[in-house]
């Protein structure tokens, strides 16, 4: 499974993408042991020896309920639809909403405010980024590329946009604050408020409770095709060869050989 260490958020690192992309090639080889006929415990969940006494450490971890309202967790994965840490994806949701609401062109930015959760401030803060990996825990940056661009896609995160002087100028205009309220609905909410200030005094907000991609706010199957569509284009693979995956993932489990096969 995914894992890794957040030192991410101390200091500057590729790596943190990594440890999903581990995941994913684990999921891969999993896949392709099963085709070919290894055998398995029948429960590899269960048991002193099994995955969750061994995760847990918990003397009787079935009778532990994962989060106060007693799911599971994977019933709370969320789908990222940017390429942001997530705790920038409620400010990226708010400021996309006033965008779309209110088309604010760039001269007229007077000032962008941010509240939101703790977690969301604490190394997420910071409008002068120097790389890529900096630019992607930035709550400034990913407001500012937000508003001037209406997406928050990896292309935004590029080194051409970190570097481009209107976003720096802008990413200087957004203070992210802690909202103590916010804080306290953690994690019941990931919420976050965003106010917009403009040359004349005028001000606009938006507020989001739970982002994009989360149980709450799934992604539809077209905007998750859009997205592996984008990171494949990205990562310099065709087109068509991503449309191929994208089939073969929809047809599974009758596909999945042929799914093997391309990756």
């Amino acid at each position: 499974g995914a894992g890794g260490l957040l030192k991410v958020l101390e200091e500057p690192s590729e790596l943190k993408p990594f440890n999903v992309a581990s995941a994913a090639a684990l999921g891969v080889r999993a896949l392709g042991m099963a085709l070919a006929g290894f055998q398995t415990p029948a429960d590899a969940l269960s048991g002193k020896n099994g995955f969750v006494q061994v995760m847990s450490g918990l003397p009787d971890p079935d009778t532990v309920p994962v989060n106060p309202e007693g799911r599971y967790a994977i019933d709370e994965v969320y789908i990222k639809p940017y390429a942001a840490c997530r705790y920038c994806h409620s400010a990226i949701d708010a400021m996309l909403a006033i965008q779309s609401r209110d088309g604010i062109p760039l001269e007229e930015v007077r000032s962008i405010h941010v509240s939101t959760y703790l977690l969301a401030v604490e190394g997420h803060d910071h409008a002068e980024v120097s790389d890529v990996a900096s630019a992607k825990m930035s709550t400034p940056h990913s407001v500012a590329v937000a508003f001037a661009f209406r997406r928050a896609g990896l292309s935004e995160y590029a080194l051409p946009v970190i570097t481009d002087p209107d976003i720096q100028a802008l990413r200087r205009k957004v203070v992210v604050v802690a909202d103590e309220i916010l804080t306290d609905s953690y994690p019941h909410k990931c919420a976050a408020c965003v106010k917009v200030t403009t040359r004349s005094g005028a001000q606009v907000e938006a507020s989001v409770d739970w982002p994009k991609g989360e149980p709450r706010t799934p992604l539809s199957d077209k905007e998750l095709e859009n997205k592996f569509m984008e990171a494949t284009r990205f990562a310099g693979l065709s087109d068509q060869g991503a449309r191929q995956v994208i089939e073969a993932v929809w047809s599974m489990p009758e596909s999945a050989t042929t799914l093997c096969g391309m990756l």
